[in-house]
């Protein structure tokens, strides 16, 4: 037989644990990889030097390249066809 000790100060309130719960949901739906969670840590206000010291995620956004100089932007001569089709496989 179970003997349990009902202290009403031990108890933890009703508000207490729907607190709880819905911190743990909160948890949960930020994500389970690595990044939502590193994404999840760079929203939050780290104090005073979070200015100074902003945070980034590497792989959050797309990369932004710089446009190519104008000579790789040269347009090529059209090539002639070669003559023999070249959708045919040889089959031994």
């Amino acid at each position: 037989m179970t003997i349990y000790n009902h202290d009403p100060s031990s108890e933890i309130s009703q508000a207490e644990k729907r607190r709880v719960i819905q911190q743990e949901a909160e948890l949960r739906n930020r994500g389970t990889t690595y990044n939502a969670f590193a994404r999840a840590d760079a929203e939050i206000d780290h104090g005073r030097f979070a200015a100074v010291n902003k945070a980034s995620v590497v792989g959050t956004e797309a990369a932004r390249y710089p446009k190519a100089s104008s000579a790789h932007q040269t347009e090529l001569p059209p090539e002639p066809p070669f003559g023999v089709p070249i959708d045919i496989v040889e089959r031994d």
